[in-house]
């Protein structure tokens, strides 16, 4: 005879998906298509269930937008300056010589300083692009179910706050507790 499910959980999402917890009376189940890992109840000393957002990602969205805003205040100015100093050189190469090795070199110059100024709100774009997509994520979070046996611990982590996750954990929580009475 087949003992009896208490509760289960489908991972949907993040490393374990596709797989799934099933927890019976005296034992849990973690399934996937191609393995199956059992371990009993009375092995497991504590269950915890938890949802952080990674701080180092909202560090790097802050630090990309403080970048793009640099190369967003930085374009202007810069392509202004080259297109005038480039405009300068090349009305005195003019006036001078006609072939001016020097004044060539520098008028190449000072238009790919113009050209680069002009690809630097592009750049700014796409690190406040980054930026954004780092504070999702930050936002976004992470469920965490962590098993602590013996020797080891076992962490099955989820995308984003999982309420499935938890109130699973709290069935298998009580189980647990229910074994060491």
């Amino acid at each position: 005879m087949q003992e009896p499910l208490v509760a289960q959980f489908e991972f949907r999402r993040g490393a374990h998906r596709g797989t799934q917890l099933a927890l019976y009376a005296n034992r849990l189940v973690h399934q996937s298509a191609e393995a199956m890992e059992i371990m009993p109840l009375a092995h497991l000393a504590a269950v915890r269930i938890e949802f952080l957002r990674d701080a180092r990602r909202l560090s790097w969205a802050v630090a990309l937008c403080v970048l793009a805003l640099a190369l967003f205040a930085v374009a202007g100015p810069l392509q202004s300056w080259a297109g005038t100093a480039a405009g300068e050189v090349a009305a005195h190469a003019r006036a001078e010589s006609p072939s001016g090795g020097v004044q060539t070199l520098l008028l190449f110059v000072f238009r790919a300083l113009e050209a680069f100024g002009a690809l630097l709100p592009f750049a700014g774009m796409a690190l406040a692009a980054g930026a954004a997509t780092l504070l999702f994520y930050f936002w976004q979070g992470r469920t965490t179910l962590t098993l602590a046996m013996a020797a080891v611990e076992r962490s099955y982590p989820v995308p984003g706050r999982d309420r499935g996750l938890a109130d699973f954990a709290d069935m298998l929580g009580e189980r647990v507790s229910q074994r060491v009475r």
